[in-house]
This record gives structure tokens, sequence and C-alpha cells, in this order.
């Protein structure tokens, strides 16, 4: 009997917090899904007038080359 009451309470706390983080997510309209940060950049307002790439890992693999006489 007891058990049961303890499973009915649980149940519904799981469902009203459901429901609670549903309404929640729902109502977040202003975050939407982009591939692209165009709609951000106001034109003419950026430009790249120098580019320096930074390698924090390399990987070298070197390999004797054999001659045919061998």
């Amino acid at each position: 009997m007891e058990t049961t009451g303890i499973i009915i309470a649980v149940a519904a706390a799981f469902f009203s917090s459901l429901v609670i983080v549903a309404i929640m997510a729902f109502s977040l309209k202003t975050a939407r899904r982009n591939n692209s940060a165009v709609s951000y950049v106001v034109e003419n307002s950026f430009e790249v007038t120098a580019a320096r790439d930074r390698f924090l890992y390399t990987e070298r693999h070197e390999e004797k080359i054999s001659d045919d006489d061998d």
C-alpha cells in the first residue's frame, strides 16, 4: 500500500516537472538555430587585415625512402 503511494507521488512529480520544462522550452522563441552569422554582422563593419594560424599540435611522420639498388 505504501509503495503504491510513493510511486504515484514520483510519477506525478515527474509529469508536472515535464510540463513545466516543456512550457519553458516553447517560450524560448528569441534563440533560433542558424548556420551562419550573416544576420549579426553589420555591413562594412569588419575587415580582416592579417591572418595568423597558430597550430597547437602538429603531427609529423618520417619515412626513409629506400633505393631500388638495395
